[in-house]
């Protein structure tokens, strides 16, 4: 019995030395005994995901802000600027397009209707009072839903 006990003691002598060695060795230390890491290493300076410019060609951290704390380090505060995300660029193209393709459907729709002569007076007189395509457009679907 009392050989067991004390070679039990020397084994979590031994342990705990291991795990003292591993946590003084490693960059991250281990807690004793739950095998988790605790980083050592001290946060920096905060950055962000999109990067200015500058920072993108020296492939350097960036801050951000306008303008960010590189640029103004290297007195280059004036030639600091963001380009837009692509994710929102293509986002905004998308939707422009959209109000493209509607606009062309209405100039279409103004086009059919002089074309076929239908109301093509008061159309003229409209584009000649300088009505926008929408507003001619709307005029045209209201002077439809009348006709039938």
């Amino acid at each position: 019995m009392l050989l067991s006990s004390l070679s039990r003691s020397k084994n979590e002598d031994i342990s705990n030395s291991q795990d003292e060695s591993l946590a003084n060795s490693q960059p991250s230390a281990f807690i004793h005994g739950e095998g988790k890491k605790v980083s050592k290493r001290k946060r920096g300076c905060l950055t962000t995901s999109n990067a200015c410019n500058r920072c993108k060609v020296a492939r350097s951290k960036c801050n951000g802000e306008q303008p960010c704390g590189r640029c103004i380090k290297k007195l280059q505060a004036g030639e600091c600027f963001y380009e837009i995300h692509t994710k929102i660029a293509k986002e905004k193209l998308v939707e422009s397009l959209k109000e493209s393709h509607a606009i062309n459907r209405m100039a279409e729709r103004v086009f059919e209707s002089l074309a076929a002569a239908d109301d093509e007076r008061e159309i003229l007189n409209q584009i000649r009072n300088r009505d926008s395509i929408q507003d001619i457009a709307q005029w045209l679907e209201t002077t439809v839903d009348v006709k039938e």
